[in-house]
């Protein structure tokens, strides 16, 4: 999940030198992995960072609504029934709400999740 974020938050330097964001994007990799990332491995992974953002958006709500759900219905909220009906009327629109929307309307927004992430990987 850190990789991703990390390569969809990567700075973009200089658009006309190639190099400077390959070295941008194993920089940001390799601290998000706390290990050397070669700069070859860093920009296939970093090439597409709308994926890159889309990945990191839906890792972070699927953390973010587990929160969530745990706060509200405690630690074995998968078997809780009036987790369900929560469930079953979030998701009754279909795909009409953003997992981003359904988060902050469960109070446990995305930039809460992030914190969180950084907690559990320090």
């Amino acid at each position: 999940m850190c990789a991703n974020i990390a390569l969809a938050l990567a700075p973009r330097p200089d658009a006309d030198r190639p190099q400077a964001q390959l070295e941008a994007l194993a920089e940001a990799l390799s601290g998000a992995l706390r290990c050397e990332a070669p700069e070859g491995v860093a920009g296939l992974l970093g090439a597409d960072r709308v994926a890159a953002r889309t990945r990191a958006e839906e890792l972070l709500s699927g953390l973010c609504l587990h929160l969530a759900l745990r706060e509200r219905f405690d630690a074995d909220w998968f078997r809780n029934p009036r987790s369900a009906e929560l469930l079953r009327g979030a998701c009754t629109p279909g795909n009409l709400t953003r997992p981003a929307e359904l988060c902050d309307g469960l109070g446990s927004p995305l930039a809460l999740a992030g914190r969180r992430a950084c907690e559990l990987v320090t």
